[in-house]
């Protein structure tokens, strides 16, 4: 489970695991939504890094689930 690793790191303390998980879907929520909204002009590299990211965020909160 990620959080149960990650709220050890120093940078975390003193939050918990659900807090870290809640302020990632909200990292995913954000980059994917705003890459969804990016319109033609908007760099694809930029698209493609917040899609990739935002990705990341969603597959490390599903192996987080019991």
């Amino acid at each position: 489970m990620p959080a149960r690793n990650s709220w050890r790191h120093t940078w975390a303390c003193p939050t918990t695991p659900a807090r870290i998980n809640e302020v990632l879907a909200l990292h995913a929520g954000f980059l994917l939504r705003t890459a969804g909204a990016a319109g033609p002009a908007a760099d694809p590299n930029i698209v493609a890094m917040m899609t990739a990211l935002g990705l990341a965020s969603l597959r490390w909160l599903r192996s987080a689930q019991p």
